[in-house]
C-alpha cells in the first residue's frame, strides 16, 4: 500500500526530461520551516518504502554478483579424473576359515546356529568369542599411519604424487563431500520391512559431524593422518583385531594367540600385510586388504568388518553391562539384525563405501556380535550399499562423486600446501572447509 512519510524523500527520476514537484503536506514541517514551501529539483520524485527496499535489494544484488564474478571458479568432470591402480608386489591375501565362504554368494543374514532347531550352520567354535585379555596382540604387526610407513612415502616419490593417506585416515574428509555434492540426499530405507517403525533417512549426528586430519611433510611428500587426538582405544577396537585374525585363520592357528597357550604364534612382521595402492591426480591411497575370493567379480577382495550391538556401541565404557543384549530376530526394532543394519545405514555405511572404492574392493564381510558371542554374517557388496547411499544399484553415480571428492580434496590440499608450503610436523596454520546443509 502507497503511503507518505513525514519527510518527502528526494531521488532523481527515471522519466528523463520531466520535472515534478515534491509537495510535502505534513504542517507539522511547514511550520518547523516557517511556512516556507519545500525545495524542489527538477527530476526529483517521492520514493514508497517498498521501492526503496526494492532498489537496496537490487543493489545488493549486483554486489555479491560482482563479488561472486572475481572468484576463480572451475568445472570439475569425472570422467576427466582418472583413478588408477599402481601394480606392486605383494604377499598372499587370506581367505575365510570354518566354510564362511558360502556367506559371500548368499544374500542377507546367514546366521551362526538356527534359532528353531538349534542346529549350527558353521563351526560351534565361532560362537563364543575369545575374551580380549586373553588374545595376545603383540604378536600381530603394528599399523603404521601413513606418515610412519617409510615403503608408502617412497612409493610416493617413485610416482610422483604430492599426497599420501590411508582408506581410514581419509573416509572421514571424503564423506562431507558426499554431503555437499547429492545435497544431503536422504538415506533409501525400502529394503527395511513394514516391523521397523518411522526409520530416519538421515545421517546420524556423530556422522555427520566434523572431521580432521593432519598433513605431515615428509621429504617432499604430504603424508595425511587422521586426528585421533580425541580417540581412545575401547573394546570394539581391540576385538576387531582379534576377530579378523580368527575368521582367517584355522581353529588350531588361532589357538595359538591365546595368551595361556604354550606354543606361541610367530610374532608377525609388516611383510605378512597386505596392501592395494591407488592414485588420483596428486594422491595416492593406501588400503589394507583382509580377504579375499578369487570368485568375486573383480580384485575379489573385500574388507572384514566386526559389528557389535547397538547395547554395545551406545555404551562401550561399561560394555559388561550390554554383553546381555542378543540377537534374537531377524527383523524388527530391537534384538534384530534388521536393527544393526539400519543403524549402520546412518553411521558406517558411508566410510565403508568410501574405503571399498579406495581398496578397489567388492565389498564388506561383516560378523554381527555382543562382544561374547558371534551372532551371524552378511555380505554386502557395492551395489547394496549403493542402494541406501545413492538409491540405486547401478554403482555408476556412487563411482563418479567418488571421483570428484577426490578431485575436490586434491584441489584443497594443493591450495592449503601453496598457503604454507613445506612445513613440518603438526603445523599450526588451520585450513577449515564447511559444508552446510541449507534445509
Amino acid at each position: 500500500m502507497w503511503k507518505r512519510f513525514p519527510t518527502a524523500r528526494k531521488v532523481k527520476s527515471r522519466n528523463k526530461g520531466r520535472a515534478e514537484d515534491v509537495i510535502d503536506n505534513n504542517e507539522g514541517d511547514e511550520a518547523a520551516h516557517g511556512g516556507e514551501d519545500a525545495e524542489v529539483e527538477a527530476g526529483d520524485v517521492e520514493q514508497s518504502l517498498k521501492d526503496a527496499m526494492l532498489a537496496n535489494k537490487k543493489a545488493l544484488k549486483k554486489i555479491k554478483q560482482s563479488e561472486r564474478d572475481a572468484l576463480d571458479i572451475s568445472t570439475l568432470y569425472p570422467e576427466h579424473l582418472q583413478f588408477e591402480p599402481i601394480q606392486v608386489e605383494k604377499p598372499p591375501v587370506p581367505m575365510l576359515s570354518y566354510g564362511l565362504d558360502r556367506v559371500l554368494f548368499n544374500p542377507g543374514v546367514y546366521r551362526l546356529q538356527d534359532p528353531r532347531s538349534r542346529v549350527y550352520n558353521f563351526d560351534p567354535y565361532l560362537e563364543k568369542i575369545l575374551p580380549a585379555n586373553e588374545f595376545d596382540f603383540d604378536a600381530l604387526s603394528e599399523y603404521k599411519t601413513s606418515s610412519k610407513d617409510q615403503d608408502l612415502l617412497a612409493l610416493n616419490k617413485r610416482i610422483g604424487t604430492k599426497f599420501t593417506g590411508s582408506t581410514s585416515s581419509m573416509s572421514s574428509a571424503l564423506q562431507h563431500f558426499h554431503y555437499l555434492l547429492s545435497n544431503f540426499r536422504k538415506l533409501n530405507h525400502n529394503m527395511l520391512s513394514r516391523q521397523f517403525p518411522d526409520p530416519s533417512p538421515r545421517f546420524s549426528k556423530t556422522t555427520l559431524g566434523p572431521s580432521a586430519v593432519f598433513l605431515r611433510h615428509k621429504d617432499g611428500v604430504y603424508a595425511i593422518d587422521a586426528d585421533k587426538s580425541y580417540d581412545t582405544p575401547n573394546i570394539m577396537s581391540w576385538l576387531g583385531h582379534s576377530l579378523e585374525k580368527l575368521l582367517t585363520t584355522e581353529r588350531t592357528e588361532f589357538e595359538r594367540f591365546r595368551r595361556s597357550s604354550p606354543e606361541k604364534a610367530p610374532a608377525q612382521d609388516n611383510t605378512s600385510r597386505c596392501f592395494h595402492y591407488s592414485r588420483q591426480g596428486n594422491i595416492m591411497m593406501r588400503s589394507q586388504l583382509d580377504a579375499v575370493d578369487p570368485r568375486l567379480p573383480g580384485t575379489g577382495v573385500f574388507d572384514l568388518k566386526t559389528r557389535a550391538v547397538v547395547s554395545i556401541r551406545m555404551n562401550h565404557k561399561e560394555y559388561e553391562e550390554g554383553s546381555g543384549y542378543q540377537l534374537r530376530h531377524a527383523l524388527g526394532e530391537w534384538e534384530s539384525f534388521e536393527r544393526e543394519f539400519y543403524d549402520m545405514t546412518r553411521s558406517t555405511m558411508l566410510k565403508y563405501s568410501l574405503q571399498v572404492r579406495m581398496g578397489r574392493m567388492d565389498g564388506i564381510f561383516l560378523a554381527y556380535h555382543n562382544i561374547a558371542r558371534i551372532f551371524g554374517f552378511q555380505y554386502l557388496n557395492l551395489p547394496d550399499m549403493d542402494a541406501v547411499l545413492h538409491g540405486q544399484h547401478d554403482t555408476t553415480l556412487g563411482n563418479q562423486e567418488f571421483k570428484l571428492s577426490l578431485g575436490l580434496l586434491d584441489e584443497i590440499l594443493t591450495k592449503a600446501t601453496t598457503q604454507f608450503p613445506d612445513t613440518v610436523g603438526d603445523m599450526p596454520n588451520h585450513v577449515w572447509m564447511f559444508v552446510a546443509n541449507n534445509e
